[in-house]
C-alpha cells in the first residue's frame, strides 16, 4: 500500500511523497531496566551514567553505547571507546585505582548511502559523494580487520 503524503521542511518547503521513512528519534532498548531500575532512566529512556560510565549511584554497574544518556552522538566509534573505558574502570575498580573519566569529543561522522555514495561531516565541514563512500568502506575494512 502506497500512502501519498505531503511533508513540510524547516524552511516551509512542501514535498509530495509516495513513501516516507522516518530515520530519526531512536528509542533505546532499555526495557530490561523498567522493572528494577526505571529510576535510572531519563525521560527518553536512556540510562543515566556518571562521568565514569557507571550507573548513577552504583559503583559496580557500568553502561555504554547507544543506551546511555551522556553522549548525543550514537556512533559505533563512541561505543567502542565506552567499552575500552568500562574495561579499564572495572579493572581499576577491582584494584582500588583511580577510574578514567569519559569525556565526549566531536567525532567525524561517515555515513554510507550505498556503494557509491556517502556523507562525511566534522564540525562545520561536510562532503557527500563517492569519496565519503570510499572512506566509509575503508573504515569498515579496518574495523573488521582489527577484530581478527
Amino acid at each position: 500500500k502506497i500512502i501519498k503524503k505531503t511533508i513540510i521542511t524547516n524552511e516551509n518547503k512542501k514535498i509530495n511523497s509516495d513513501l516516507i521513512f522516518l530515520c530519526i528519534g531512536k528509542i533505546p532498548n532499555t526495557d530490561f531496566m523498567l522493572k528494577n531500575f526505571s529510576e535510572y532512566l531519563d525521560e527518553k529512556r536512556y540510562i543515566k551514567t556518571d562521568e565514569y560510565l557507571r550507573l548513577i549511584n552504583h559503583n559496580n554497574i557500568f553502561a555504554g553505547g547507544d543506551i546511555i544518556s551522556i553522549n548525543k552522538n550514537k556512533l559505533a566509534q563512541n561505543a567502542k571507546e565506552h567499552a575500552k573505558i568500562i574495561i579499564n574502570n572495572i579493572i581499576n575498580s577491582e584494584e582500588n585505582k583511580k577510574l578514567k573519566e569519559y569525556r565526549p569529543k566531536e567525532k567525524i561522522k561517515v555515513i554510507s548511502l550505498g556503494t557509491k555514495n556517502g556523507i562525511i561531516t566534522y564540525k562545520n565541514f561536510s562532503m557527500n559523494g563517492f569519496i565519503p563512500s570510499l572512506i566509509k568502506r575503508y573504515i569498515e575494512w579496518r574495523e573488521i580487520r582489527s577484530l581478527k
